[in-house]
């Protein structure tokens, strides 16, 4: 490798870590945070994986997620999670619904923990109302988990069920945005801050003009 693609390797790495990055005011206690990143590398107590009912390593946000926590340690961990119905499908964890697991090797990141969350997959679920409801409840079962463990102060989201389970967008980034605000307002907790990283331009640029239409 020579030295030009050493420094243009070094600029990717940092404009795909650090990105853009938003600070916005919940409560005089609770900091709203967007930016554009890997959020894998968000300096936070817990992440959130958008995860599958499985609790499987997949592609996307939730494989970069298995991969830096260390993936058969993190497969295993989940394996210990129990089945809900036990010899169907092997689901451990349904659509709307959230587990939590250790994170192993992001702890020397400083994340001690993943939210595992379920959204909708919109080719299976093809009704609206329960596209939107679903993907409620998966980001009200992730904060519920984070205020479940009081050594959680913050807290990092993808965007849920936004690519592979092809949620729209537009419609996605509102729902997101409106059940973390009212969750935060709503509920006495120990988070003091929620961020949501996006990985592309695109939809870190979504969040950030949603967010003065919710708050």
């Amino acid at each position: 490798m020579n030295i030009i693609q050493y420094i243009i390797m070094i600029v990717s790495v940092n404009i795909s870590v650090l990105g853009n990055i938003q600070v916005f005011s919940v409560t005089p206690q609770i900091k709203l945070v967007i930016q554009q990143g890997d959020i894998t590398r968000c300096s936070v107590d817990a992440i959130v994986n958008a995860a599958n009912e499985q609790l499987l390593g997949g592609g996307g946000v939730c494989g970069a997620i298995f991969n830096a926590a260390g993936w058969d340690e993190l497969q295993k961990a989940c394996h210990r999670v129990p089945r809900v119905y036990p010899g169907i499908n092997n689901v451990r964890c349904p659509v709307g619904e959230a587990r939590i697991t250790k994170s192993f090797n992001l702890l020397d990141r400083g994340v001690r923990w993943i939210i595992h969350a379920v959204g909708p997959d919109c080719r299976v679920i093809k009704d609206e109302n329960k596209q939107n409801e679903r993907l409620m409840k998966a980001y009200q079962s992730a904060l519920r988990c984070a205020v479940e463990h009081e050594d959680i102060h913050s807290l990092a989201f993808p965007f849920i069920s936004s690519a592979i389970y092809a949620f729209p967008p537009q419609r996605a980034a509102r729902i997101a945005l409106e059940t973390t605000i009212a969750f935060l307002k709503n509920h006495q907790s120990n988070l003091k801050e929620v961020h949501f990283v996006l990985f592309s331009q695109d939809d870190y640029d979504l969040f950030y003009n949603k967010v003065e239409e919710v708050l």
